[in-house]
């Protein structure tokens, strides 16, 4: 599991969404508050082989956060 902080600018809620029309889940930091605090983390799982796949993945939401900066 990885913790990530992201720039305040960018809404875990909406990356997760964009993650989800390219396959890929993540947990955005709302899901980890009752009081809605973590707008701009999300948390990253994975248990299985390190693959080419998930590697691209990873790259996809980094790529996905970066367009969500401009």
């Amino acid at each position: 599991m990885l913790w990530v902080e992201l720039p305040r600018k960018i809404d875990s809620l909406l990356l997760y969404q964009q993650a989800l029309e390219h396959g890929i889940t993540i947990g955005p930091g709302y899901m980890f508050s009752v009081s809605n605090r973590f707008p701009n983390f999300i948390r990253l799982n994975y248990s299985s082989e390190w693959t080419h796949e998930v590697e691209q993945a990873v790259i996809t939401i980094g790529k996905i956060a970066t367009s969500a900066m401009h």
